[in-house]
């Protein structure tokens, strides 16, 4: 499942926890950007929107298909950018986690 609306201040997706659905939503999400002049910013909200989708399939929804992740990205008339996800899954306890960096080599670690 894919549903995706697009209003004029951004849109909003209702995926099922699939990694693949990650680049089809990085498509339409460049896509949005880019037709409104904003191409300059694709690669840090796209950095951004993957790690965030990535952390709600595979943490908050254990890569269950059947769950359902939430997507909300905003422009605002002033410009700025934000970007709601929620999941399906029990959360944590964020003000517990840690926050050190990881190793430049790493491969995971930066979605907090």
């Amino acid at each position: 499942m894919f549903q995706c609306k697009e209003h004029p201040h951004g849109l909003e997706v209702s995926m099922s926890a699939r990694l693949d659905l990650v680049e089809q939503l990085a498509e339409t999400i460049q896509k949005v950007l880019e037709e409104r002049g904003l191409k300059h910013s694709c690669f840090n909200v796209l950095l951004v929107m993957r790690e965030a989708l990535v952390n709600a399939i595979v943490h908050g929804s254990d890569k269950d298909p059947g769950k359902v992740v939430h997507f909300v990205l905003r422009l605002e008339a002033d410009g700025f950018l934000s970007m709601d996800i929620s999941d399906e899954g029990k959360g944590f306890d964020w003000e517990h986690a840690s926050m050190s960096a990881p190793a430049a080599h790493a491969v995971h670690g930066r979605g907090l």
